[in-house]
């Protein structure tokens, strides 16, 4: 399965050291001039509350309102 979008949570106690750089700043530096969409400060994992997003699932992306939701199960019986 290919990535298709991403969805990189907010960084509550983010420190660029200095740099200057913001998480979205590294991603696209990683992904190099790959069109990917990314949903950029999603509210999960590395804020209060700490929500917890499963990785790998299905979901559907609204970009306009800044929300996901899953469509494939992530528990296994």
């Amino acid at each position: 399965m290919a990535v298709t979008a991403i969805v990189q949570g907010k960084h509550e106690l983010f420190d660029d050291t200095g740099s200057n750089r913001t998480p979205i700043d590294v991603l696209l530096e990683v992904l190099n001039g790959q069109m990917i969409p990314i949903l950029d400060g999603f509210d999960s994992c590395h804020t209060h509350p700490m929500l917890v997003t499963p990785l790998g699932v299905q979901c559907t992306i609204d970009f306009d309102e800044g929300n996901i939701k899953l469509v494939s199960p992530w528990l296994t019986p």
